[in-house]
């Protein structure tokens, strides 16, 4: 590796720290400690290289790239510069995007050849110190390989790696760890996926992953990640409660937010025991009853600054904008980033937390992303029956989900309808538990969670005079949801059992089932997308094989007349400004599915269809959702 040494003069402070640019993708270990492609060898052990507490700003890179590899930049810092605030800037070079730049790490495609150069600087009270590092990407016309995204993590973090190749067509994969203490990793085809060690430093681990195409070709490509040493609770809200330590790199998306100081220490901490009052952080309902999008984005906290954007640009553009600005006055703050994954509403904090992946809008985007699997996801593998769902408009697919591998971006349209029905979901969970009757009202020396069991929620009302009838259906839902055990009976049930159970009742979605409160959360999702969207919700019961044969279904059963006045209070004391009868009568009529074909097939042959389909292949999505494993506290809502 080559070093270069600067003494630089900062103001009236002399930094004498050596400052190095090294390669940093170079093998440091032969050790390969996973692969995807079901060997029955098994992997050499993998002996770490020394580590060291850097004492000097420290600027790292790959030791070659070719045209068409992923890239990563990292800074590491001595303890004497952390803390402040750090800037990525490109001087000179084919132009690229940094989506991290206020990181001390960054990634992104080097799609052209040529000699980039970037500098990295940290700003200080009064002062900055800051160094360049050059990178000659090599001209290749052959295939390559990318391991997206470098990125930096923190410790006791969830961590994810994506191997792709431009020409998606590969074969396998293997992955090896080049870099740091050695850790377990699960290996899954494309994807690499491990949680962060305990570190009392910041501590850089480097990943390669080997693709051999079809054609039996290999490529390669390596990423960084950097693991941050962070000061933990570990009885605080978020590691014991939650489970889950969470990023330290989230940032108010207004930097002049009146609220800047607060946001990430009253609802997105690893330090915090309890959320804060509302004195600290009020409700946006307890400041205005009309706030505008700026008062809606002074309460905005990402990981990444595109994330605010997208979210602004929604609020800006959105025919549900009126509702969901109207909604979020229930809300302390709201938290987008990378790490969030399922998206979930907390009245322990009163913000919401949403999952970035309703929001990207390019590849690049989507790459900053966590890809770590939902623990949530083999819950009722057990069971011989599903209840699939999506949504329609027009007789065809409402959206279209895409593949991350095929480098497309997404229309609005998509996204839209994404980010809508997860917005509704997760902001009926806050106006059921601060809703608008008690905004003026409120004691600020008070938390949420404190102000939430003062009162009667909106939901315990629906199910006092609306209550779901099956107990059958609330306990298969504690399989599919929560992970409880399968019985034998429930092992054996199929779709015909289940079917006779679910049509007779007042749940507009399996999910219902989970609690009282997702009851109710699924049916304020379901009315106001088809409302405001022209949305066509559908539900149906179906068995396990690929094509989900239909037992029975419907179409748009939250306009079913059995349960239209359960719509009609649930509309009512959500958005009390709503129009509930007009509502009502924009509904699309209740209709039954064809049975005994594929839930594709008999969810386009339902309605007759005024546009073109959209395959349903990325369409059928997130069917088992379930409520969190949160301990002793309020438990979380997630979305369906």
């Amino acid at each position: 590796m080559q070093h270069h040494r600067l003494q630089q003069f900062v103001f009236a402070t002399l930094l004498t720290g050596f400052l190095a640019a090294c390669g940093g993708g170079g093998s440091l270990s032969t050790g390969n400690n996973g692969s995807g492609n079901g060997g029955n060898t098994p992997p050499p052990v993998y002996t770490p290289p020394p580590d060291t507490v850097p004492t000097e700003l420290t600027l790292i890179t790959p030791d070659s790239v070719t045209q068409g590899q992923a890239v990563g930049l990292v800074a590491l810092l001595p303890e004497s510069l952390k803390g402040y605030e750090y800037k990525w800037r490109q001087l000179s070079g084919p132009t690229v995007k940094l989506l991290a730049d206020t990181s001390q790490v960054v990634g992104f495609d080097a799609q052209s050849a040529g000699d980039y150069v970037f500098e990295f600087s940290v700003q200080m009270p009064g002062q900055s110190l800051s160094d360049t590092v050059n990178i000659s990407v090599q001209a290749s016309s052959t295939p390559t390989a990318q391991v997206r995204l470098d990125h930096q993590a923190v410790e006791q973090g969830k961590v994810s790696f994506r191997a792709d190749s431009y020409l998606n067509d590969i074969a396998s994969v293997n992955w090896q760890q080049l870099r740091g203490p050695a850790v377990t990793l699960d290996t899954q085809q494309q994807m690499l996926f491990f949680d962060a060690p305990k570190t009392d430093h910041d501590t850089l681990f480097e990943f390669k992953a080997t693709i051999t195409l079809n054609n039996g070709q290999q490529v390669s490509d390596s990423a960084f990640v950097l693991v941050n040493h962070a000061e933990i609770n570990e009885t605080g809200l978020f590691p014991f409660y939650a489970e889950q330590v969470v990023s330290t790199t989230v940032h108010p998306f207004y930097p002049d937010s009146p609220y800047a100081d607060k946001l990430s220490s009253c609802v997105y901490s690893n330090l915090q025991s309890d959320g804060c009052t509302l004195d600290e952080l009020p409700l946006i309902g307890q400041v205005t009853h009309n706030p505008t999008i700026d008062d809606i984005m002074n309460r905005v906290l990402v990981s990444h600054q595109w994330m605010g954007e997208r979210f602004k640009a929604f609020l800006q553009q959105s025919d549900t904008a009126s509702d969901i600005i109207r909604l979020l006055r229930a809300t302390t703050a709201i938290v987008i980033s990378y790490d969030v994954r399922p998206s979930f509403y907390w009245v322990e904090t009163g913000a919401i937390y949403l999952d970035a992946d309703n929001f990207w809008r390019t590849p690049a985007e989507r790459d900053t992303l966590n890809d770590a699997p939902d623990y949530r996801a083999a819950f009722g593998s057990e069971l011989q029956f599903q209840l699939p769902w999506t949504y329609l408009k027009n007789g065809g697919a409402a959206f279209t989900r895409y593949d991350a591998n095929d480098r497309l971006t997404r229309s609005f349209n998509d996204s839209e309808v994404d980010a809508a029905y997860l917005l509704y979901h997760e902001l009926s969970h806050a106006n059921d538990r601060l809703g608008y009757d008690v905004w003026d009202t409120l004691d600020g020396s008070l938390r949420p969670v404190q102000v939430s069991q003062l009162q009667q929620s909106v939901a315990t009302r629906m199910t006092d005079l609306y209550p779901l009838q099956s107990s059958v259906m609330k306990a298969l839902a504690g399989v599919s949801y929560r992970g409880e055990s399968a019985t034998t009976q429930q092992k054996a049930m199929r779709p015909a059992d289940i079917t006779a159970e679910f049509k007779q009742d007042y749940a507009t979605d399996y999910y219902n089932y989970v609690t009282q409160e997702e009851d109710l959360a699924m049916f304020f999702q379901h009315m106001m997308v088809s409302y405001r969207l022209g949305l066509e919700p559908i539900i149906a019961v179906t068995d396990t094989s690929n094509n989900n044969i239909v037992d029975w279904g419907q179409f748009s059963r939250v306009a079913s007349p059995d349960l239209q006045d359960k719509t009609r209070f649930v509309a009512s004391h959500i958005i009390p400004e709503l129009n509930t009868e007009l509502l009502l009568s924009s509904l699309y009529p209740t209709g039954n599915m064809r049975a005994g074909v594929s839930f594709s097939d008999s969810a386009l042959s339902g309605r007759q269809a005024k546009a073109a389909v959209i395959p349903y292949r990325d369409l059928m999505r997130d069917w088992q959702h379930v409520e969190s494993r949160i301990k002793h506290k309020p438990m979380p809502h997630i979305k369906r």
